[in-house]
């Protein structure tokens, strides 16, 4: 029963589903007919503006954001990765070892 039960709930949400995306195509058939008409103009006006805004936003605070956040990137990968890089060069050292002895 209980199979039987999550089936039929499945069902109803893809249901539900379907009927939003059905609304949603409704809602946007016409914002969407006219970025087809126009598609050239907008990707050219898009990069026309992308590159006015990279001109216009200065430089040193993007660069101090970008710095922030290598370091926050690096002090989080630090702990795991060092970890690694040592269990690592630790089992190439008993291996060197391990062939030492041997011979």
């Amino acid at each position: 029963m209980n199979l039987i039960l999550r089936r039929r709930e499945a069902a109803d949400a893809l249901a539900r589903v379907r009927l939003s995306e059905r609304e949603w195509a409704d809602q946007t058939r016409v914002l969407r007919a006219c970025a087809a008409r126009h598609r050239a103009g907008l990707i050219v006006g898009g990069g026309f503006a992308a590159g006015l805004v990279t001109s216009l936003v200065p430089i040193a605070p993007l660069l101090r954001l970008g710095t922030a956040f290598a370091s926050t990137l690096s002090l989080m990968l630090q702990g795991p990765l060092s970890r690694l890089f040592t269990e690592q060069r630790d089992e190439r050292g008993e291996r060197s070892r391990e062939e030492e002895s041997s011979q």
